[in-house]
């Protein structure tokens, strides 16, 4: 997947998340990946109460929001 992300071949993330913790995990995007904008374009609360979501990432532009300059400082979007 990282591959593909950072070769720009991926359009649309399908992403079951879970809220459970165990322990420290494997990271999706490693730092150094390269930057990338997606929306939440649909979701679902899944039935069961455990409140894990269905997730779709759809691309969208990156650079601007309209509002401000779009900038990531240590590793956090932030509007400039």
């Amino acid at each position: 997947v990282r591959s593909l992300h950072d070769a720009g071949l991926v359009d649309v993330y399908r992403l079951l998340q879970v809220p459970v913790v165990v322990g420290d995990g494997k990271r999706l995007f490693a730092d150094g990946a390269v930057p990338a904008t997606y929306r939440i374009t649909e979701s679902e609360v899944l039935n069961g109460g455990g409140g894990a979501l269905a997730l779709t990432l759809s691309s969208a532009a990156f650079g601007t929001t309209g509002v401000g300059e779009f900038v990531v400082e240590d590793g956090k979007e932030e509007i400039a």
